[in-house]
């Protein structure tokens, strides 16, 4: 994912980057995925309003225990808008935070896929 335009679907960071500031023992990784990839935060603290949950432009749609959105923005001057190969989804506590940003190139990313792999990294940190 390199810089560009949010319309085409590239991460352009500048203003809302990924930088978590004072957040201590955040694990990110990447997981491969048939058509794209997977990248998933876990922290044992807070990551509301941080990281990529920046990038979220609405509160997301209930799920169960957590959220979702394919309505994102990636700097501070671009317009929200709906990214049809992209899903935030997150479940946040006080103590414990699980978020995954799915990256599918035919644009179709997965609720369910996100879902799981949020439910199994949640059981982890507890």
């Amino acid at each position: 994912m390199g810089s560009g335009s949010a319309g085409s679907g590239s991460l352009d960071q500048r203003g809302l980057g990924a930088a978590g500031a004072g957040i201590e023992k955040v694990g990110v990784r990447s997981e491969h995925r048939p058509d794209g990839s997977l990248r998933i935060i876990t922290a044992r603290s807070d990551l509301t309003g941080q990281r990529e949950l920046r990038w979220a432009a609405d509160a997301g749609r209930p799920i169960g225990d957590l959220r979702c959105t394919q309505n994102l923005h990636f700097n501070d001057d671009a317009r929200p808008s709906r990214q049809p190969n992209l899903l935030l989804c997150w479940r946040t506590s006080a103590t414990r935070s699980v978020v995954t940003l799915m990256v599918d190139h035919g644009g179709h990313p997965s609720v369910a896929d996100s879902a799981g792999v949020i439910a199994r990294e949640w059981a982890a940190l507890s």
